[in-house]
């Protein structure tokens, strides 16, 4: 705790020191713009922006607007130069061209107006040639030519003439100064230019810009370099270690920048920033971020960031940015480690090793000498600067680079038990070092034969070496530290989720295990990991995490597969964890070996895919700044009437509250935000009141479209974030879509109407037509009645004639019943009486007999004949003759179908036919009436006839 707060009070104490100042390494984040880019000429004379921070460049061929999305270039009367462009408090833009000067106005439709107020002056006073500087004061607006000034107030211009031509003019402390030929230094007071004192020699040079640096100072530069400082009443040169830079640069233009320093844009040399004292902080030129050596113009926007309009494009410098970038203007090659030595910062890339000394600003980063390849680590140890490269370790040492082993080498450890040993991770395993004088190769350490490209120390003095996608090893040295005692290997088995992308870090004084899902520690009491608890709380569980780097404050600095960025924690131990700001690193870390090196306390350096990112902790980033999301255009859709086909969209005043023809229902929302870092990280979200339940998505678009709206009213709003998660305001368009004509009140009125005069005439067709149906209908009816009457007696009639022809049928059927049963009965008698006739004839013949015995004879015969009548029945074949006739062969097909009935079955059947009853079938078979039904079970049985079926009436049905 008392170490932290030495810290705490040395960062404090040098802090008013260094937060001004940007750091000394890397060039800040540049971004560059051609002409092709934004589509106008080369030159941009002059900046400015307006309050929704939208910015404006004078351009050779117009004013040239850009919104942080789209270029618009907007051209003044005659297609002139533009030199000089300003704000006004009016919201006008004004600005100053070749032979001309006036304004833009905006209109409803978003797009910029021009208007010359040259074009007011008499013939005499509009002979000028440029207006090169256009300012204001309050409501007064000066346009400065070389000829003469002229003050713009209320509608009014008054010419001030000077007595000589006049060079470049400066608003300083409200008041007016310009540089008069033959006088020197003057001010406008009271309509005339009065002359500074002791200004004169001023005549001598070019004054190129004025800057108050106090509340009489006056900071002169001019056009040759040579600068001056005035203090009320003398001018004296202003001494700095710039001098001889921007002598042999020309200085064009320069601002004071927000936070004290000066920005100076030269004209072969860049940009240069100086601090209040003169020393140099920044340089940047074509070879060092710029597009071009020629700086015209200069701007500091409303987040403190520089723009500088070029002779042959625009960049844009982000000053407030805590990040500096390290790329290949400055070292060759993919960033793998770095370290700051007194002066010297070393940094090692994949195409070799490079010091820069602060002490020499001006010289560039050199290589070491026989360091060309990979470099992986860089550190010093015991004084004498050690490179883990492809190639092995080699020692840097007196301007001379010597090699100390032939094994490809990661990183070194020095074991804290013996300060004079020292272990090199290489592609093989270990190798031993000893300390002479120097560090001096020993031997490869046996025991172990994996690459150790990372490993930590500790607290019982073991080696911890994590292999990449293999696990985890323990090394246990001798007491001697001379050789491998012991190796235990870990993996997913004893606690990690996977083999995979395991590594060890020292952090908060012990060692934490990074994984693919999670951070984890060494639990020796079950000699397994187990989860973190306190960094997987801070990271989440299933992390992945990459880089884990602590600083002198307790700050620890991570990469994530998913971010970038910096826990801190306070006294209480509470923690914040901080990426937004870290958004800004986003695709440009290297990917291959992730590396983070803690410089001091104001130098993070990480390694990127194209050199280093800088990062200076002390240069507070209010990422909060507010910034604007601006609807910049309205279309709405309408068919084109001189066109044959295709589409048309016609631009709408960017006033609320629109009113749209339901023709026109199809609209167009283009939008911007006026924020310029990282535009490609720039994001919208909209919603349209009235239709969209919810905001919608977040998307990299600047346009919406809706289709088919509805009549109704609305309300389109559109919100940006940026590149560190900040939401902009929101920005509205309100309007509504009138009905269509036939859904309009007056068309409602004419529905109203028609269907009046629709129903009227129905009502009255319908009563004169009810009248003609009435009596049609009761015609029709009568005559439908008598044609039912008709249809009704033909019915009567047919049902009649059925009925009589049912009845005959029936009749017909009973006759023919009767006639069988009288035919039967018939025959029945014939033979009866047949057999009765026989017996008749046999009695005869008794009583023709004379004798007892003859008589008895014949009586004998007679009952013989009777007996065998009734068991041979031998009038049965005659009988079955004229039954079948009766009954259609019934004996024949009975006897076809069913062969295998016994003619007294078929006997049975016959009398069944006839329908007799049980006795009177026993009396003519001569059985009992137990008999008969006997011969009835066994007839339903050859007949295969179902119980549930009754015989008689099958019989009478075959």
């Amino acid at each position: 705790m008392q170490r932290k707060l030495a810290i705490a009070l040395f960062i404090t104490f040098i802090h008013f020191n260094v937060v001004s100042q940007v750091s000394r390494f890397g060039l800040p984040i540049t971004q560059n713009f051609s002409p092709k880019k934004y589509g106008a000429g080369i030159q941009n004379w002059d900046i400015a922006q307006d309050n929704q921070g939208i910015m404006y460049f004078s351009n050779n061929l117009g004013l040239l607007e850009y919104d942080g999305i789209n270029w618009n270039l907007h051209s003044v009367k005659n297609a002139t130069k533009v030199r000089s462009v300003l704000i006004g408090n009016d919201g006008k833009i004004y600005v100053g061209c070749q032979g001309d000067f006036g304004y833009f106005v905006r209109n409803e439709q978003g797009g910029l107006s021009y208007t010359s107020l040259a074009d007011s002056l008499s013939i005499e006073d509009r002979n000028f040639d440029e207006t090169w500087n256009v300012y204001k004061n309050e409501e007064t607006i000066y346009f400065c030519t070389f000829d003469n000034i002229y003050v713009y107030n209320k509608n009014d211009i008054e010419v001030i003439k000077p007595q000589n031509s006049l060079e470049m003019s400066f608003l300083i402390n409200r008041k007016l100064h310009s540089q008069e030929w033959n006088v020197g230094l003057t001010i406008l007071e009271n309509d005339r230019l009065v002359k500074v004192a002791n200004s004169e020699f001023f005549d001598a040079y070019k004054i190129a810009s004025i800057i108050p640096i106090g509340p009489r100072q006056l900071w002169v530069a001019t056009q040759s370099g040579e600068i001056f400082i005035y203090d009320g009443t003398v001018f004296s040169k202003w001494t700095t270690g710039a001098h001889d830079i921007l002598v042999s640069a020309l200085i064009n233009t320069a601002i004071r920048l927000k936070n004290g320093n000066i920005a100076i844009g030269t004209q072969n040399n860049g940009l240069l920033i100086l601090s209040a004292e003169g020393t140099l902080l920044r340089h940047l030129n074509k070879e060092r971020g710029l597009l071009s050596r020629t700086v015209l113009s200069l701007y500091q926007d409303l987040h403190q960031n520089l723009w500088a309009g070029l002779n042959n494009g625009i960049s844009y410098v982000e000053l407030s940015s805590p990040f500096n970038i390290i790329n290949e203007q400055i070292v060759p090659g993919t960033g793998y480690t770095a370290l700051l030595d007194d002066s010297r910062l070393y940094l090692g890339t994949n195409n070799g090793a490079f010091y820069y000394d602060s002490r020499k600003p001006n010289e560039p980063f050199q290589m070491l000498p026989n360091t060309a390849g990979q470099v992986y680590n860089i550190s010093k140890i015991n004084n004498e600067i050690l490179i883990g490269h492809n190639k092995g370790t080699l020692a840097f040492v007196n301007g001379a680079t010597t090699q100390k082993s032939d094994k490809g080498s990661w990183t070194f450890l020095r074991p804290r038990k013996n300060q004079e040993v020292l272990l090199e991770g290489n592609y093989f395993g270990l190798s031993l070092y000893k300390w002479n004088k120097n560090w001096q190769h020993q031997y490869q350490l046996n025991g172990l034969n994996e690459s150790a490209r990372v490993m930590e120390e500790d607290d019982n003095s073991h080696i911890w070496m994590t292999h990449g996608y293999k696990g985890v090893y323990r090394i246990e040295l001798t007491d001697k530290l001379d050789s491998i005692e012991n190796v235990r290997y870990y993996n997913s088995k004893d606690g990690f989720p996977s083999n995979l992308l395991i590594n060890v870090f020292r952090i908060r004084n012990r060692l934490v295990f990074t994984s693919q899902n999670g951070i984890y520690k060494y639990d020796a009491k079950s000699d397994a990991f187990i989860p973190d608890q306190l960094f997987n709380e801070i990271f989440g569980p299933d992390n992945e995490i990459r880089m884990l780097k602590e600083d002198m404050l307790g700050n620890i600095y991570f990469i994530s597969q998913t971010n970038t960025g910096v826990v801190k924690f306070n006294n209480l131990g509470e923690y914040v964890v901080e990426t937004n700001l870290f958004n800004k690193t986003k695709g440009l870390l290297n990917d291959d070996l992730p590396n983070i090196t803690v410089l001091d306390h104001k130098n993070i350096i990480m390694g990127a895919k194209e050199g280093f990112i800088h990062y200076n902790p002390l240069i507070k980033k209010d990422f909060d700044q507010a910034f604007h999301s601006i609807i910049r255009k309205v279309e709405i859709y309408t068919k084109n009437e001189e066109r044959t086909s295709g589409e048309n969209y016609i631009i709408k005043s960017l006033v609320g509250n629109q009113l749209f023809e339901y023709e026109q229902n199809s609209v167009r929302f283009s939008y911007a935000a006026s924020f310029y870092e990282d535009p490609d990280y720039l994001e919208f979200q909209y919603m349209l009141e009235g239709f969209d339940e919810s905001w919608s998505d977040w998307s990299k678009s600047s346009i919406k479209e809706y289709t088919n709206l509805r009549e109704k009213k609305y309300v389109f709003m559109v919100r940006a974030r940026n590149i560190y998660g900040t939401m902009s305001n929101v920005s509205n368009y309100g309007f509504e879509v009138a009905p269509p004509w036939y859904r309009t009140s007056w068309g409602y009125l004419g529905y109203f109407l028609i269907a009046f005069v629709v129903l009227f005439s129905s009502l009255n067709f319908q009563s004169r037509r009810h009248k003609k149906d009435k009596k049609m209908m009761s015609l029709k009816q009568e005559r439908e009645l008598n044609a039912k009457n008709t249809r009704i007696n033909d019915i009567t009639r047919v049902t009649d004639e059925e009925i009589t022809r049912l009845k005959n049928e029936k009749l017909k059927a009973e006759v023919d019943h009767k006639n069988k049963e009288l035919a039967t009965s018939a025959m029945l008698l014939i033979n009866k009486n047949e057999f009765i006739s026989e017996i008749k004839n046999g009695l005869n013949a008794v009583t023709k007999k004379s004798s007892l015995s003859e008589r008895t004879k014949e009586l004998s015969k007679i009952i013989k004949n009777i007996e065998k009548n009734k068991k041979k029945d031998h009038n049965w074949e005659h009988f079955e003759f004229h039954f079948d006739r009766v009954h259609g062969d019934f004996s024949e097909r009975l006897k076809t179908k069913y062969s295998n009935l016994s003619p007294q079955e078929r006997r049975m059947g016959a009398y069944l036919r006839m329908n007799l009853s049980s006795k009177e079938i026993a009396n003519l078979l001569n059985i009992s009436v137990r008999g008969v039904e006997i011969s009835r079970y066994r007839l339903r049985k050859k007949l295969g006839i179902e119980r549930e079926v009754n015989l008689a009436e099958f019989i009478l049905n075959f």
